[in-house]
This record gives C-alpha cells, structure tokens and sequence, in this order.
C-alpha cells in the first residue's frame, strides 16, 4: 500500500511540473515571447512545443519527441506495475498510449490465485471458524455467536435476505480491490446461504434481482462465475494460513476461488441442461458428448482436466455414462467433482441447469492433477496419494486446488474436525483450497508428470463416501523461460 502511495505521488509530481511547463511563457531571443505549450490528450511521452507559425516536417518533430518519448514511457509503467487491476483499467481509458502500456502490463504480471469468504460474523474468523467446526469453544467465541448487538442469531440469520447483499458487496470488493487478473470465478456456498438467497429474492418486485447476480453483480459482465450450495464448504485465508472444513450447514457461508489469468492456462465453464442430458440415453459417441460439454476438438489434445458440478437428481446416468464413457478415451483427462443441492452459472436460468463445471486446458507449463481418498482412516494408501500429488506439482511453480468430500466425512468419520483440510495444508500450505462437502463424487485419478505416460482407463467415476482433491499447478512463460 506504502508502495502505490508513493507511486501516486509520483504521478502528480509528473503532471504538475508538465502543467508548470505548458504555462510558461518565456521570452525568445528575437524578443518576442514563445507560444504556449500545447499538450497533445493522445500522447503521454512528452510535453510538445509548437510554434503556431512553425511549418516544420512530422518527421522532425518525431526525431526530437523520441528522448522524452522514452523517458516518460517507462515512467507510466513502472507506476502502473504497482495498480490494481481495476486502476490499470481504468487508467488505460486515458488515452491509446496509455492503453498499450496498459496492456503490457497486464500480460506481464504473474497473476495468482485468491480466495475470499463470507459468514455472518465477519471480520472474527478464528472465533467464527472455532464455533463452526465444533473445537472447544472458548467463552469469546460464544459471546460473539450469542450477541445481539448484530441481529444476527445463527438459527434465524438465513432468513435475513440482507446475508446475500452483504456477501456480494465482499466479493465485489475483493475481486475489484485485486492486484490479480482472473479467468473465472467458482464459489461454494452452505444450504443456508441458498435459502438466503431465495429469502432475498423474494422481496418486493421491483427489488427482485437473480441469485448469481446477487452474489457477483457486474463481475459477471468480465469473467465467467460458477457457484453450488451443499451440505458444507472448505477454504483457505492467507491471513488465517490454514485450510479449514465448514461442514456446519445451518450458517450462509460462502467461499469463493478467482482462477488466475496465466499464459498457457485456460479454464473454461461449461453447462449441461436437462435436454440435452435426455439425449444421451442409449449409445453415445465421443462427438455427442465433446459437443454437449463444450470441448474444442482442435484444442482437444491440451485439454488436461474437468471439474464436474452436478445438481443432485436421480435422472443424471445417462450423462455420467457419457462422461465415463469419454474419459475412457482420454484417461490421461483428470476429473474431480461432486453431487450439490443447487448449480448455478453465468448467463443460464437456474431451473434449466442439471450440470456444470470447468474445462481445464493447458500448454506445457500447466498440470492437472487428481485424487481420491477412500478409505475411512489417514492412512499409509491416503498418505501415499497426497506425496504423490505433491510429487506432481511443477517444481517452484504456483497451485490452486478444489477439494470434495463427502458428507459422511468430516467430524462423523474421524471423530474431529479438519482431519484431511489439515493433511492438505501440511503438505501445499501456500495452495489456496476451495470445495464443498456433497451429496456424492467424482474422480478420475491422474497423476500428471508432464509427460505422456499412458493411463489405465477407469472402470468408474462416480464413488461415495470419498474426499477428491483436484490440483492446478502452473508456472508462468517467463519463469519457464528463464530456467532454461
């Protein structure tokens, strides 16, 4: 923050002393005084003097524009290089100049991922996490849940239908406040924040307002979002450092992941309707289900993962032996997902989506990366799967992850709180995680070594009482460049 200050003043001691300078007028040699300055709006390298009788060639003037060209031009960018992503947008509406260094800028920066949360209680997240995860909680823990001063009672607080505003002003702030360009935006949401949704959405017409909307506003209107509701979400903070497991349903939380902006990493959200899940019944062909999907043959072959989100029904085989069917062809395809309550996306009507999700391409500087742990303990096998995973990370590169497990994990199955949240963090502690607790999973398990080591096919995708962890990890061009 010291950093973008300083920078500020930067800027206006710029334009001040080029405001100094276009107001001077200063006596020639012949005794007569030098025309104003005009200051070109569509140049930022220079301050131009013109002679109004002054017929001098275009070339000449080029010639001597260039030093201050130059000088002024790395200037602007450097103070662009500490903006936000919204200032550099904004900035670069100045001028065409502006806007070319605008975007340089923006393709040079090694964008990261970033999680944002949002529970009744914010900003006490420890006191909040220690009351929903069930710990021994403290007496300060439970006199901010049993305060009134907020209004907020944790069994009525999904009926307050300003929960969901409340929420999307956080996400907005976070994702317009961000250093980091993303590609798309996931959130995981608790059962409770969907009634809230639904609470809010039933207020007078005129305030009526859809519940993607509500959460992401005008995010919307420049990257993709996809947000699902179930039992329970999992997420990380930087400023707690550790992955923690929200299985407690009755609170509206909502976590959210901004996929980042990388060369080489492309995610791309797809939809499946109820329609087109009716026409997979009977045979299918890998072209039904490529075109149902939304899988780009030409970019086919870098295509390295799928997260699958499906709305809980009973009348989805038809699509998951599709998918089953695919990833048979394509083993090497990592698949994670889960079973939610509600699945909601960007430009779809919510009673029209069966499934959603991401497709995950990615050049040579991205892998993709999938398990599942079964079994009932962390044991040796579920040990053996997490060094695996971390084995298979690029070596000094960046990481999101996606976590899903099933509901009858957790605190039921191990007898306490965060057992895997706390197995993942001990191995990726910088990685941010998102995920949900659900109704149900899916998993192909690959473990990608960046090479094109064939994969057995899988006899199954669908699994219960499983936790799947899906693992991106990526290094930018430059980085990869330089270590060569």
């Amino acid at each position: 923050m010291e950093t973008i200050e300083e920078s500020d003043q930067l800027m206006s001691r710029s334009q001040s002393s080029s405001n100094e300078t276009c107001s001077e007028e200063s006596p020639t040699s012949e005794g007569r005084k030098r025309p104003k300055v005009i200051k070109d709006e569509d140049m930022i390298k220079a301050n131009i003097e013109v002679d109004d009788n002054n017929s001098s060639d275009s070339s000449e003037v080029c010639d001597a524009l260039a030093p201050v060209f130059v000088s002024q031009y790395h200037v602007v960018k450097h103070i662009f290089e500490y903006l936000r992503l919204v200032d550099v947008l904004q900035t670069a509406l100045v001028n065409k100049q502006w806007a070319e260094i605008g975007q340089r800028v923006r393709k040079q920066r090694k964008n990261l991922p970033f999680t944002v949360l949002y529970h009744p209680y914010i900003p006490e997240h420890k006191l909040a996490f220690e009351y929903f995860n069930g710990f021994e909680v403290s007496e300060e823990a439970q006199q901010l849940i049993r305060s009134e001063s907020r209004g907020r009672q944790p069994v009525k607080s999904w009926k307050n239908p300003a929960l969901p505003v409340e929420a999307g002003l956080l996400v907005r702030k976070v994702f317009l406040g961000a250093y980091d360009e993303s590609q798309l935006m996931i959130a995981f949401g608790t059962s409770a924040f969907d009634k809230s949704l639904t609470a809010a959405n039933n207020r007078r017409e005129d305030e009526l307002k859809e519940r993607m909307e509500l959460i992401f506003g005008d995010i919307q209107n420049h990257v993709p979002c996809i947000s699902s509701f179930s039992c329970g979400l999992v997420v990380t903070l930087p400023d707690i450092c550790k992955a923690l497991e929200m299985e407690n349903n009755t609170f509206p939380c909502l976590s959210c992941l901004a996929i980042p902006k990388v060369q080489g990493l492309q995610v791309k959200m797809f939809n499946v309707t109820h329609k087109q899940n009716k026409k997979l019944k009977g045979r299918v062909r890998t072209e039904e289900i490529r075109d149902i999907l939304g899988i780009e043959k030409e970019k086919e072959d870098k295509l390295k993962g799928i997260v699958l989100l499906q709305k809980v029904t009973y009348r989805t085989a038809p699509l998951i032996a599709a998918i089953l069917h695919y990833i048979r062809t394509k083993p090497n395809v990592a698949l994670g997902g889960g079973i939610h309550e509600s699945v909601l996306l960007t430009g779809t009507p919510d009673d029209n989506v069966l499934a959603g999700g991401m497709l995950i391409y990615g050049e040579d500087n991205v892998r993709v990366s999938s398990i599942a742990l079964q079994e009932t303990k962390i044991s040796t096998n579920n040990q053996s799967k997490i060094d695996q995973l971390k084995a298979s990370m690029i070596p000094d590169g960046r990481s999101f992850a996606i976590m899903f497990a099933c509901n009858g994990r957790g605190v039921g199955m191990h007898g306490r709180p965060n057992v895997e949240a706390d197995l993942f963090n001990a191995h990726f502690p910088t990685t941010p995680l998102v995920g949900a607790f659900t109704l149900g999973e899916f998993c192909n398990e690959v473990i990608s070594t960046g090479t094109n080591a064939p994969v057995e096919p899988p006899k199954r995708i669908d699994f219960a009482y499983t936790t799947v962890f899906v693992m991106v990890s990526y290094k930018h061009i430059s980085e990869t460049q330089d270590s060569k």
